[in-house]
């Protein structure tokens, strides 16, 4: 069941790298519609957590 937890990790290491970029580069942007693109940030936040959810859910058995 480590995979959910790397897969977990690695979706967070490259979170921050895009919060690093979009920071840095501000002009940079989706082509997508405000409402769009938080559904998007919402959907990949919510399967990081799943991701370590399921990991330590599965650890304590």
């Amino acid at each position: 069941m480590k995979k959910f937890l790397y897969s977990g990790i690695i979706m967070l290491i490259l979170m921050i790298i895009y919060i690093i970029i979009g920071l840095s580069y501000p002009e940079y942007s989706l082509p997508f519609s405000l409402t769009l693109t938080y559904i998007f940030y919402f959907a990949y936040i919510l399967i990081m957590i799943i991701m370590f959810i399921v990991y330590f859910k599965n650890k304590n058995k």
